[in-house]
């Protein structure tokens, strides 16, 4: 009896030569092959629907137009539920030298739970993208990550002032971190006093800006900060970083336009 609704199903050509033991065995088959599983689950729907309809003597479409409604109904619920469109992906980050009249230093925090450390990284650079300094310090604490993140970025507005740059760009990887030092209007669930520090060293600069970069584009003040797991306190490199990060540098050079 509904040989006719199959029949006009496209999908459902392998009805004579397939064998199910049961729906759920049907519905699997269905969906691990793809047959158009939507319009299967549409048609299945109004053969039941058309089944309840004639046990209450309701009126209803013929089986002979059930699978074209199928398809009408399952059309209808496309346009008015379309795909989600895919996000593009973002283009990658990449450094940017600062203005003539500013220097920029990248920070960036690390922790090494296993030894109960936390590392922060920075680096100095001008508008040509030149090294003026860098540094790498270990701290005897394994701090969470946010508040290692807030801890680098005090100890590079120190690393700056004790370099002489007092007109700054301040660049970390940090989302929740720069968007609170930039307006001081997020509000932070860690750090209040180091956060306060923060505040006291940003009142020495001439000038001070905040900016966030994807980690892609602090990578190395990502690799200053990782390699302080390597050393017992604290290494400052005037006009350079350690010889292993050099084709880092370069790397943040070539993207340079």
């Amino acid at each position: 009896m509904l040989n006719s609704v199959w029949v006009a199903t496209d999908f459902w050509s392998c009805r004579s030569s397939m064998q199910f033991l049961d729906f759920r065995e049907l519905l699997g088959w269905i969906m691990q092959q793809q047959k158009q599983p939507e319009l299967f689950a549409f048609t299945v729907w109004g053969i039941w629907t058309q089944r309840n309809r004639t046990r209450v003597q309701q009126p209803g479409c013929s089986l002979q137009q059930l699978a074209q409604e199928s398809k009408c109904r399952l059309t209808e619920f496309i346009d008015i539920n379309p795909l989600p469109q895919p996000r593009p992906p973002l283009p990658r980050a990449r450094w940017k030298p600062p203005p003539t009249d500013l220097v920029k230093i990248n920070f960036d925090g690390a922790v090494f739970s296993d030894v109960n450390k936390s590392g922060v990284g920075a680096v100095a650079r001008n508008c040509n993208g030149a090294v003026l300094a860098s540094m790498s310090q270990q701290i005897p604490q394994a701090y969470k990550p946010e508040e290692v993140e807030a801890l680098a970025a005090r100890f590079a507005l120190q690393f700056a002032l004790d370099i002489g740059c007092t007109n700054l760009i301040l660049e970390g990887d940090s989302k929740n971190l720069m968007t609170w030092l930039s307006n001081d209007s997020e509000v932070l669930s860690y750090g209040g006093l180091l956060l306060d520090d923060i505040r006291r060293l940003s009142s020495f600069f001439s000038q001070l800006h905040y900016s966030h970069i994807r980690r892609e584009g602090n990578n190395v003040a990502h690799s200053l900060a990782r390699y302080a797991a390597h050393i017992s306190d604290f290494l400052v490199w005037m006009e350079n970083v350690p010889p292993q990060f050099s084709a880092v540098i370069q790397a943040d050079l070539a993207g340079v336009s």
